[in-house]
């Protein structure tokens, strides 16, 4: 096992002096094959590697989304020549990828400190640093962390200084003292040199525009019970200076081109005082953008009509919204502070100013009957009469995702909980796929979340005829979804039969 004391002893030698760059990781998901056609941008790492390199460290970073597999651990061991500080942002689901880089790193060079940060060490801090690969854990917001971690390695400062950090000694684990994130105007804005961002450009096929992702807020006031934000940052939601924010936009724009920004805050919308001084200078840039917002903020006391028409003068093409579900007992149960007319409500107002909207839901939620599932199809059927053209995400199965209240609820229905980091690597996948009965103990009938990711098909084939495809949708509203295997059956045999009578013609 690594120890800190072994670490201090190494710090002696030269040639591990001579390591002196900071390796930020992403983690991902693996690919063998084909890589996802426009991938995420790591916000988190991007940051983190900033806050250091613009206090004079030298940085590298790696996205395991950029390449496949083979490609990436060949780029790994070429970085891993000179770093003498590898850093893995982790979120439970990606366990599994995190250990096997982390092992890699260790078998080519034991010497090499490794630190995990992101949700997973933040709410299983002793856990994960009990792990034989693991020597520190920054907990929360990693930017003070991670800085004095690269002072105490690189510069021999005191360890004990450094907040959020967790560490091993004399086969001890030390906790050093807990400080909340950091404000935003001292972390500034990205420097884009540190990473090739032109992998995260993607495109907009509706509009063919490219676009760029940015944050200008931390946290959330929200208290989701499936959600873990609420816990990790203490519902802390603070945003950076508007100043701040278009220099990041005018910085992107003179990088990158992009014709349309999304902003990735959890919650956007939150300051509408801020949005209102923001808005007007967004539409001097002339650049679209969209946002995150919560379904009740689309109101006559809050984003009013008069609003609205301001934002969409100012180049606001859309709005993503969760809306879970379409039974206000689950909203309950999901601490939501919504209602399904609220949701109605936001998508015709949305469609009257033509903005764009895309609705998110889930089911298989702890508590949920089949009726509630049905309530669910409802409200999207209604919202894709509103318009058809709405994007509708889901409704997806819910994953139990720890630190959460309603985590803790499948825990008590059945789910077995890991107690390790190997445990937690396999939680997700391969052993937690969705629709399997066994992995949801909570649930009493399994079926209809099968049939509803059936029916959740229909709304992505636009070449049925609307009116159609409404009174299939109904149909299978009123009978429980209980004929959906047939009409699906049908509905494939009828696709053979268009494509081998197209293909006769030609």
């Amino acid at each position: 096992m690594i120890k800190y004391t072994s670490i201090q002893r190494h710090s002696q030698d030269h040639s591990f002096m001579a390591k002196n760059k900071t390796l930020l990781i992403g983690v991902g998901n693996f690919f063998d094959g084909n890589l996802p056609a426009e991938p995420v941008a790591p916000l988190g790492i991007i940051y983190l590697g900033s806050y250091l390199f613009s206090r004079g460290y030298r940085v590298s970073l790696l996205d395991v989304n950029t390449e496949n597999r083979d490609a990436f651990f060949v780029h790994l061991k070429n970085e891993l020549q000179d770093a003498g500080l590898v850093g893995l942002s982790v979120m439970t689901p990606l366990t599994n990828e995190g250990l096997q880089i982390t092992k890699f790193v260790k078998k080519f060079d034991p010497t090499v400190p490794v630190v995990w940060g992101g949700f997973h060490a933040t709410l299983f801090p002793e856990l994960t640093l009990r792990n034989e690969y693991i020597d520190f854990v920054i907990t929360g917001e990693g930017e003070r962390g991670l800085l004095g971690l690269a002072g105490h390695l690189f510069q021999k400062k005191e360890i004990t200084d450094i907040p959020n950090l967790m560490y091993k000694t004399s086969g001890m684990i030390m906790k050093n003292r807990v400080e909340p994130g950091e404000g935003l105007s001292s972390i500034g804005i990205p420097s884009y040199d540190i990473i090739d961002c032109r992998p995260y450009i993607t495109h907009i096929s509706s509009s063919g525009q490219t676009s760029f992702n940015i944050l200008s807020s931390r946290g959330c006031p929200g208290r989701c019970a499936f959600c873990v934000n609420s816990i990790i940052l203490n519902s802390n939601w603070r945003a950076e200076p508007i100043e701040q924010t278009l220099r990041n936009i005018d910085t992107v724009i003179g990088r990158f081109n992009p014709s349309h920004i999304c902003f990735a805050d959890e919650f956007f919308f939150c300051d509408l005082e801020r949005i209102n001084a923001l808005a007007p200078e967004l539409a001097k840039r002339k650049i679209t953008w969209d946002a995150n917002c919560r379904a009740d903020y689309i109101q006559e006391k809050r984003i009013n009509d008069k609003m609205l028409r301001m934002l969409h003068e100012c180049g606001c093409s859309g709005f993503r919204i969760g809306m879970e579900s379409g039974s206000q007992r689950i909203l309950d149960l999901l601490n939501k502070q919504i209602t399904p007319e609220q949701s109605i409500y936001a998508i015709k107002k949305i469609c009257q100013f033509q903005m764009e909207a895309l609705a998110s839901f889930m089911m298989g939620i702890p508590g949920e009957k089949p009726d509630d599932v049905m309530k669910t199809l409802d409200l999207i059927l209604k919202i894709h009469t509103i318009n058809p053209k709405i994007q509708i995400v889901g409704p997806n199965m819910f994953r139990p995702y720890p630190g959460s209240i309603l985590f803790n609820t499948c825990v008590k229905k059945g789910l077995v909980e890991p107690v390790s980091l190997d445990e937690w690597s396999t939680f997700f996948m391969p052993n937690f796929p969705v629709y399997q009965k066994n992995n949801y103990p909570w649930l009493t009938d399994m079926d209809v979340c099968r049939k509803v990711n059936i029916w959740s098909a229909y709304l992505k084939k636009q070449y049925i005829p609307r009116w159609f495809r409404h009174r299939i949708l109904k149909f299978h509203i009123i009978t429980q979804c209980k004929f959906i295997i047939l009409d699906y059956a049908l509905f494939r045999f009828l696709k053979k039969i268009i494509k081998f009578l197209r293909g006769s013609n030609k």
